[in-house]
């Protein structure tokens, strides 16, 4: 349809779109997604780097910014969570990594249950450097359940830190 006046062209312009607001307002946000994903994909890089420049530069800043969000929504995030982890697919891939670490690790634990009540860690010290600190069972290789010394806290972390034979050493030239 031509018009010649352009006032009748904006009247007919006016009313099409006010009958066609539903209309006019999906196709808008359907093009401009795919137009955003379209130059997203194509600048990608880009964007990326920016995104990762801009994070390092107000480490800071960002750090504050999700505390306070965290502690804002601590329930909203808990829910959020346990709703992503009730998704079919993900439960399935959680429960496959849970069964296959409890299979690979069967023998280990089966060790540590039987020496927990065979051997309770109540009032005992620590063999590298005597403290009343929580203790724990560090075993030693055969994996055994009667392998094993009464370590602090600090000492069990320092075992795992450097390595059994590093601390070993080191104890024994104090």
């Amino acid at each position: 349809m031509v018009y010649k006046n352009k006032e009748d062209y904006k009247e007919y312009q006016k009313k099409w779109r006010e009958k066609n607001k539903d209309y006019i307002h999906n196709y808008s946000i359907t093009k401009g997604r795919e137009n955003s994903k379209k130059t997203y994909q194509k600048h990608k890089l880009i964007y990326r780097k920016k995104s990762r420049d801009r994070y390092i530069n107000n480490k800071d800043k960002e750090k504050i910014r999700n505390t306070k969000y965290h502690e804002e929504n601590r329930d909203k995030i808990r829910i959020r969570k346990l709703n992503y982890r009730n998704k079919p697919e993900v439960r399935k891939r959680l429960n496959i990594k849970s069964k296959v670490y409890r299979i690979r690790n069967m023998d280990k634990n089966i060790t540590r249950d039987k020496t927990k009540h065979s051997y309770p860690l109540k009032d005992k010290k620590c063999e590298f450097c005597s403290s009343d600190a929580k203790h724990h069972h560090h075993f030693t290789k055969p994996y055994e359940f009667n392998k094993f010394w009464y370590v602090c806290l600090e000492c069990h972390r320092l075992i795992h830190k450097e390595g059994q034979d590093v601390f070993l050493e080191r104890q024994r030239w104090k």
